[in-house]
């Protein structure tokens, strides 16, 4: 694009352009980040038993880009619900206790 063509451009026009630019750059770094998915599950299944060999690139390695698993939303709504607020309370200071310690050693 030269100058000329920039200067003459409308606002809606520019932000069509940056628009169509972030979807190029976004489509290649989701191609990039498939290549490297995959690659390290071919690299991982080498060195497990075959029967623990993984099949689902999500399960392995999830990505921003994935949609989501509707059957691991049910169940922790499944398993959200069967909880008291206590348990729920609990489970939430457990989490976050290993969050806090995460690189840290424990007190």
């Amino acid at each position: 694009m030269s100058r000329e063509d920039f200067y003459s451009m409308r606002m809606g026009e520019f932000f069509e352009a940056m628009d169509a630019f972030r979807k190029e750059a976004e489509g290649g770094r989701i191609h990039m980040g498939n290549l490297v998915r995959g690659l390290c599950i071919r690299v991982f299944n080498l060195f497990v038993a075959k029967k623990d060999r993984v099949t689902d690139a999500r399960k392995f390695w999830p990505m921003p880009w994935d949609e989501p698993d509707e059957d691991v939303a049910v169940d922790v709504a499944k398993r959200l619900s069967g909880m008291s607020d206590q348990e729920r309370q609990e489970k939430i200071n457990e989490f976050l206790t290993k969050i806090r310690h995460v690189g840290n050693p424990k007190p």
